[in-house]
């Protein structure tokens, strides 16, 4: 399973990942600290309309422990609220 985290970005601003659409599509573990897959975070942003970090925070607790995946998070905001 690939999991996407800070490492993502140093990788894919290196060129070591040519398509980052193959990585966003797939469900990986975003907040590793309470188990919450992309998945759940998208079903939860489109679902219920949500536009911050902090919104998405309140409704599936991800980024509540360490906030190391709130980079994550914000990305598929943009991605899903482009």
């Amino acid at each position: 399973m690939v999991k996407k985290s800070k490492s993502f970005h140093l990788l894919f601003s290196s060129g070591l990942l040519k398509e980052e659409k193959i990585i966003m599509n797939q469900d990986v573990e975003i907040c590793h600290c309470m188990g919450i897959m992309k998945s759940e975070i998208v079903k939860a942003i489109q679902e219920k309309k949500l536009r911050t970090f902090e919104e998405v925070q309140d409704t599936t607790e991800a980024g509540t422990v360490c906030g190391g995946c709130q980079d994550d998070i914000e990305d598929i905001l943009k991605e899903i609220n482009a």
